[in-house]
């Protein structure tokens, strides 16, 4: 079924694959004026579009979770001295448009960093 919630419905969007997601919002607002009109045509309308959103809803969820259990799992050499700032430095990724790391050469630089963001 649908998510009854403006904001459940928005939180289960967010879990979908964005190609889908604006058609997912179109449907559901035409869903939302039908299940306002009270003739038995509308009713029935509204019922089936209820029905597609929960199908299209539900499937394009597994192929977004599908993808994103797919995705590769970044590993680390811990043997490189870089690795052992790997805090730090994600750190300073997330807080700065451009950051400067200095090591010698060998240390892990272009090989690691690229994965702590």
């Amino acid at each position: 079924t649908i998510p009854l919630t403006h904001s459940a419905f928005q939180q289960a969007l967010s879990k979908c694959m964005l190609a889908e997601q604006h058609s997912l919002r179109q449907k559901m607002r035409d869903w939302l004026s039908l299940s306002k009109m009270p003739d038995a045509q509308s009713v029935s309308k509204a019922q089936r579009l209820q029905a597609d959103i929960t199908q299209k809803l539900s499937r394009s969820q597994a192929q977004y979770l599908a993808r994103k259990n797919g995705l590769p799992k970044p590993e680390y050499s811990l043997d490189l001295p870089v690795s052992s700032r790997r805090e730090e430095i994600a750190n300073a990724i997330q807080q700065n448009q451009v950051i400067i790391v200095c090591g010698e050469t060998g240390s892990g630089k272009p090989r690691n960093y690229q994965k702590f963001a």
